[in-house]
């Protein structure tokens, strides 16, 4: 009976030693590669004894075995996940000044961010997409599992995708924007005829002494020329903004009538945003509760064109519908700040802030970049110990979220070294617009109109500082890049000219510095005519240039032009005052 039992359990061992050998034969071109461990001297599996057949232990090994394909056949999607962080890719904030790396200023709060304070990583983990295969049979089955093929994971992953949820809203805003048929050329054209308005009328209130003018004019002018240095972004920005004004008017036809907006939507659509913003204006005043809406779309319409004032007004309005609607608040707190308005600015972006943070927990970069803005204005408003502990978790977010060299954490250095700067520590803020500018150039490239606003900066300082071999390198890149964005007459270029010319100029590089302001001299006459003081200060500084290169003969016609300019220019005043003093008598 004994003999019976053991050939009994010899035959079944038998059995299920030759279904392992076939299952195991069928599998070689599934596995995967093999790992270092595997590479090890391959010897022959050892028969499966009957003490490894155990329902308990299986279930352990399945388990652990499922660990390894995860790991091994599939292991670029944990790699990219959790395992393939190297120190230098842990997101943090390098800040040590050890490490000559610029620190934020000791005059505001939080100062340093210690090393011990660097944000952590967070690394998602690795999704357990691969399911065991169900046994053939319902015997308990040897430790070593098939693998499941990397189709399984690549549809799988497509199903995640497939329910992943849609924005409605972004969509119906990409479809705005899409329907509109204004160009680049056509802004571009539209964007420099209302910058050279603008000037004229500076240029005008100027004259007249209109200083409340003036000084808007000159914040308006400062806007145009930012949009005009990025082109390709403000382009953008503004069709974004007709897109959201389109949807507004869509949401709108059930209040005002199809035929009203009609009207309204196609002139939009063609890139003419006068009819919009003149029917969402025409809301303000309108019983109902569209008011608000059509206080911000006509605000946003009106900031659009840079008029600030009319844009701020209505963003006003806005907010006295709903006082908590962060998109209300956002424009409001930027439009203030860009007028000089402060106190309301920090209040509109303080509120912005809060709602922010309890909203955009999911989204740490725009909640980031909230605080940044918030940031800003304190420092443009002088309250500098606000500031600093706002850039610290501002910078934070970025640099955990976006990492070091994000165009986030440039913009973040250059707007503290301006502080620096602002508080006369001019070798902080040199050092500190040298990592913006590298972080930029390393993402954007040498020649982007990102870089203009850094390079102008930093080679004024280096100026400043006697540090003239430095800014001539700088102010060539900064001509050639607002010769290729800016209109061979813009002013901003006269103006990057003449500081090129001067860098030249302490340098003892004569013919370079001649040739940069014959070219400034050249955009002053056209734009502001050949008597214009303006001209005769280029002359003048042509006139000292020559002297110097010992050309006398040129150097005393450019002075004798100079001087005659500034002759009439002086008689022209006097005349003004005499004029303003007789009406006042009178």
């Amino acid at each position: 009976m004994n003999s019976i039992i053991l050939a009994v359990i010899g035959i079944m061992v038998a059995v299920v030693a030759i279904l392992l050998v076939k299952k195991v034969s069928n599998k070689k071109d599934a596995e995967p590669l093999p790992t270092p461990a595997d590479e090890q001297d391959k010897q022959p599996q050892e028969p499966i004894e009957e003490a490894d057949v155990n329902p308990e232990k299986n279930d352990q090994d399945i388990s652990a075995h499922r660990d390894i394909e995860v790991e091994t056949e599939d292991a670029t999607l944990p790699e990219m996940m959790a395992e393939d962080t190297t120190p230098e890719q842990e997101i943090k904030l390098q800040l040590d000044a050890d490490e000559q790396e610029p620190t934020i200023p000791d005059e505001v709060e939080s100062e340093v961010i210690d090393a011990t304070d660097k944000p952590e990583q967070e690394v998602e983990p690795a999704l357990d997409l691969i399911e065991p295969e169900e046994p053939e049979s319902a015997e308990p089955t040897p430790s070593v599992q098939e693998s499941a093929p990397a189709p399984v994971v690549e549809k799988e992953l497509q199903e995640l995708e497939e329910v992943a949820p849609i924005d409605a809203e972004e969509i119906a805003a990409q479809v705005s924007v899409a329907k509109i048929k204004l160009t680049l050329e056509q802004y571009a054209k539209r964007l420099n005829q209302l910058e050279e308005q603008q000037h004229a009328a500076l240029q005008q209130a100027i004259t007249t002494q209109q200083d409340q003018k003036r000084d808007t004019l000159q914040r308006e002018l400062v806007l145009m020329n930012e949009k005009l240095a990025l082109l390709d972004e403000s382009y953008q920005e503004e069709l974004s903004c007709y897109g959201n004004v389109l949807q507004a008017l869509e949401k709108l036809e059930a209040s005002l009538g199809q035929e009203t907006v009609a009207q309204a939507k196609s002139d939009l659509v063609a890139g003419i945003p006068e009819t919009a913003e003149s029917l969402l204006a025409g809301l303000i005043n309108a019983p109902g509760s569209s008011k608000g809406v059509g206080a911000f779309y006509s605000g946003r319409l009106a900031e659009s064109r840079v008029d600030l004032l009319t844009a701020l007004q209505r963003y006003k309005t806005a907010l006295q519908e709903d006082s908590g609607n962060p998109d209300y608040l956002y424009a409001a707190g930027l439009t203030a700040r860009r007028l000089f308005k402060y106190n309301e600015a920090v209040n509109w972006l303080e509120q912005y802030v809060s709602i922010c943070t309890l909203n955009n927990q999911d989204d740490p970069v725009l909640l980031a970049q909230a605080k940044r803005e918030l940031a800003y204005t304190y420092v443009t408003s002088g309250q500098h110990k606000k500031a600093g502990p706002m850039y610290k978790e501002a910078m934070t977010g970025f640099a955990k979220h976006l990492g070091q060299e994000s165009p986030e954490m440039a913009t973040s250095w250059f707007q503290i070294g301006e502080l620096q700067e602002t508080l006369g520590e001019y070798d902080k803020a040199v050092a500190l617009y040298k990592k913006a500018l590298a972080i930029l150039e390393k993402r954007q490239g040498k020649d982007h109109p990102m870089l203009t606003g850094l390079l102008d900066k930093l080679a004024a300082l280096c100026m400043e500082l006697e540090m003239e071999r430095e800014s001539v390198p700088l102010y060539e890149r900064l001509v050639a890049i607002r010769k290729k964005t800016l209109r061979p007459t813009h002013p901003l270029l006269a103006i990057s000219l003449n500081n090129l010319a001067e860098s030249y100029r302490l340098q003892r590089q004569y013919p370079e510095a001649e040739a940069c302001y014959q070219e400034s001299l050249s955009i002053a006459e056209q734009t502001q005519g050949k008597d214009h003081p303006s001209v005769g200060a280029i002359l003048q500084e042509l006139a000292k240039l020559c002297s110097n290169q010992r050309k006398n003969d040129e150097a005393e016609r450019y002075q004798t032009r100079a001087t005659a300019i500034f002759e009439k220019a002086v008689a022209a005043e006097d005349k003004r005052s005499k004029n303003t003093s007789l009406s006042l008598d009178l």
